[in-house]
């Protein structure tokens, strides 16, 4: 035997892979011993033996039948292998006949597999206990019964399953090279005239240059793909994508099934700007006049020069606003108040906002007559988006060529989005002792087509074998070296269990906290630089010792350009406004802040390259995130309204790391939304807005092109109202609500081209 480790340091090795439970006849006794596996320096595999004291003869007896099946199991597993896609084997019906004898007798001698607190002894001195266990478990009902393998051949042989149609021709096609047809394999299997052959099955696609299947074509926001036909003069060209894309296209809404109100996305500048001016023609004076700012993108009511009340009275009257005393609009207030009240109530209107004047409690006012003002007030800021939005929708259905604007922006932005469908019945997971559902096999080709997405698979479905057989795949594909599942800390131990359990000959190495100081985080990150696995298991704790650079500084860097860029636009722009200098201090002091931050995160980045392992050096390039929704507590701009269902103000420092990692990620892959799936089985629990969470992880790319940010996405899908609710002695409070979900006809396919 080579030079080698001792037993001592073997028997310390934190996993049970490296022993097997064997028997040695000494004198005509059996005795039992554990048979450690080392490794020579020089590479050699060999092994140290340790005799196993204190078991009973009972033990014993349980232990020489127990490696009976196990050793049977292992050679019919080998035979079913080999005899994988053979009818009528002979080889593998006597091993089944054989297998099933040692099985029966077995349990005749020492009861059920499951559950059975009398072999539990076994798993600290065999690798395979396990993978014995597994040949039972229980039904629905409740029974106990055996494993597929011990009633037929669960293993299939890909290289004698031919594909049969061109659909599936193309998909293996895909198999073999994914994210773009293997033209090659094509024009090996049907000749020179594969593209007629094929036609109908894949489409080139213009935009990104290549042939793609036509599940994931006629997939997605189809509109945008004709739009970028037709845009490019290549209409005739591709008319039999066109024709294809706007058969998938869903039936476009007229604009009385649309949804009209203040605030909405697919409204654009030039329709306020024209409905401004169709207000002003109804009031029918020149004393005050309704502009629409393009700059700070705003409804303003400008005074003309004559601040008489009269004339203001008229537009208050226009919009039913009260002009009784204690009203925002009493008739005997200065102008100057009433104009910025009914300015505030206007900014709120195009931007989405729920419904106020705005008012401050006065010096000699108690709370209590203030609050119950403020909720007259805030009826009335109510009645007034009540009358504006009637206003607006009427005179977008009225006006032609503006609910012609709005129809087409509407059904190509929200309207346009097709389910992508896929099948994954050609998926071959090596080393998978297994079955996979059908789900499972979708889901896997879902994310190797997208190389991305969202698992949301209910709980208890197996969302942590279908990401584990994914990024094996991965792996066999070339599609990544050093895949990594992070996952929460009190689940490793079930997880390694788990995998353990369900894959063979497939090398997994696990990175989490440990008993020592030689079996830290940091020593198994270091440990595992220069080791080739087939995937590494990580706790979400272990990212606190990898240094990813920080994606807040890339954020604020990018926001310092904005509020610089949106100050010069205001400083230049022509019309003059009140509200321009207060929107500017607003702006220097953001400006202000955002350095502050900036240099803070600029001396933590600093110390956090010399302090962690970079994941540039260990090189990790593909992450799967189980428990994903410990990670939706990132900041969205309408969680800082601090409202229920509105999303939090500040992320947490989870959600920042993972934002991190993220944007890691999807730089090394050309800035694509490629990488990365996360895995949840309740993706959304509180607000709509959990979901633009998973979007900002996993297809920051796509809300970018799309043009969602945190309001617009807010007032689309889940627009805010507010109630007047009244507390023990009856004062009225504001309450900004979350009411039904809008546009569900755009909201549930966008999220299905994500998870």
């Amino acid at each position: 035997i080579p030079e080698q480790q001792t037993v001592d340091e073997v028997k310390n090795i934190p996993t049970t892979f490296n022993r097997n439970a064997i028997i040695i006849e000494e004198n005509g006794i059996k005795v039992p011993y554990v048979e450690y596996f080392t490794y020579s320096k020089n590479g050699e595999q060999s092994s140290v033996i340790e005799k196993i004291e204190g078991l009973s003869d009972k033990q014993i007896s349980i232990l020489c039948d127990y490696i009976e099946l196990r050793n049977a199991y292992k050679t019919h597993r080998k035979i079913a292998k080999d005899n994988a896609g053979i009818k009528d084997s002979e080889d593998f019906d006597k091993s089944l006949v054989h297998i099933k004898n040692i099985y029966e007798n077995f349990i005749q001698k020492n009861g059920n597999l499951f559950d059975n607190k009398e072999i539990q002894f076994i798993k600290d001195y065999d690798k395979d206990f396990l993978d014995i266990i597994l040949l039972e478990k229980k039904n629905e009902e409740g029974k106990i019964v055996v494993a597929s393998i011990l009633e037929r051949n669960i293993f299939v042989n890909s290289k004698q399953k031919l594909p049969t149609s061109i659909e599936e021709h193309v998909l293996y096609s895909m198999n073999k090279k994914f994210g773009e047809i293997d033209i090659a394999y094509l024009e090996e299997n049907f000749g020179a005239n594969w593209q007629e052959i094929c036609k109908g099955e894949i489409f080139f696609c213009p935009e990104e240059e290549k042939f793609i299947p036509k599940n994931i074509y006629l997939s997605g926001n189809i509109a945008d793909k004709i739009n970028y036909i037709e845009s490019s003069g290549l209409a005739e060209k591709y008319a039999e994508n066109i024709s294809a894309l706007k058969e998938a296209m869903p039936k476009r809404l007229t604009i009385d099934e649309i949804d009209i109100q203040g605030g909405l996305p697919y409204i654009s500048k030039e329709i306020y700007s024209s409905f401004c001016d169709a207000i002003n023609e109804g009031i029918g004076t020149n004393s005050y006049t309704f502009q629409f700012n393009e700059t700070l993108c705003t409804i303003e009511c400008v005074s003309r020069g004559k601040n008489e009340n009269k004339y203001f009275n008229q537009i208050a009257s226009k919009f039913g606003l009260s002009l009784s005393e204690g009203m925002p609009f009493d008739s005997e207030d200065s102008v100057s108040s009433k104009l910025k009240r009914l300015n505030n109530a206007l900014d709120c209107f195009v931007q989405g906002g729920v419904a106020t004047f705005g008012t401050r409690q006065k010096k000699d006012e108690s709370y209590e007559v203030y609050a119950k003002r403020k909720g007259i007030w805030e009826f009335e800021a109510k009645n007034l988006f009540v009358e504006l939005n009637k206003l607006l929708k009427r005179f977008i259905k009225n006006t032609p060529g503006h609910s012609a604007i709005v129809e087409k922006k509407y059904n190509d932005s929200l309207n346009s989005y097709v389910v992508p469908k896929f099948d994954g019945s050609f998926i071959q997971v090596d080393g998978l002792r297994k079955d996979l559902y059908d789900y499972q096999r979708r889901a896997i080709a879902q994310m190797l087509y997208n190389r991305t997405g969202l698992l949301d698979h209910a709980v208890g479905a197996g969302k942590t074998l279908t990401m584990a057989s994914l990024m094996k795949t991965m792996k066999k594909m070339n599609m990544c070296n050093r895949p990594v599942m992070i996952v929460r800390p009190n689940n490793i131990a079930s997880i390694k269990k788990d995998l353990e359990s369900s894959f063979e000959n497939t090398k997994i190495v696990y990175v989490m906290a440990g008993d020592g100081k030689n079996n830290s985080i940091a020593n198994s990150l270091k440990s595992i630089k220069n080791e080739d696995f087939d995937l590494c298991v990580m706790t979400e704790s272990a990212l606190a010792h990898i240094y990813v650079p920080n994606a807040e500084l890339i954020d604020i860097k990018r926001d310092i350009v904005y509020q610089n860029e949106l100050m010069d636009a205001i400083l230049s722009d022509n019309q003059k406004s009140t509200k321009y200098e207060t929107v500017l201090n607003e702006i220097r002091k953001r400006i202000s802040k955002l350095h502050e931050n900036l240099k803070l995160l600029e001396i933590q980045e600093e110390k956090d390259k010399k302090t962690k392992i970079g994941i540039s050096d260990i090189g990790f390039d593909f992450f799967c995130v189980d428990e994903a929704h410990g990670y939706k507590n990132l900041a969205t701009e309408t969680g800082k309204q601090m409202t229920q269902g509105s999303g939090v103000a500040e992320s947490s420092n989870k959600a920042k790391n993972m934002m991190s990692l993220c944007h890691y990620i999807h730089t090394l892959n050309n800035n694509t939304d490629t990488g990365i799936v996360m895995a949840t089985g309740t993706p959304i629990t509180n607000a709509i807005t959990e979901m633009l969470v998973y979007f900002k992880y996993i297809k920051p790319n796509f809300l970018k092109k799309a043009g969602w940010d945190d309001k617009n996405f807010e007032n689309t899908f889940y627009p805010p109202t507010e109630e007047i609710t009244y507390d023990a002695i009856g004062t009225p409070r504001r309450q900004k609500v979350y009411g039904k979900i809008s546009n569900i006809n755009a909201l549930s396919p966008m999220y299905m081209t994500l998870a």
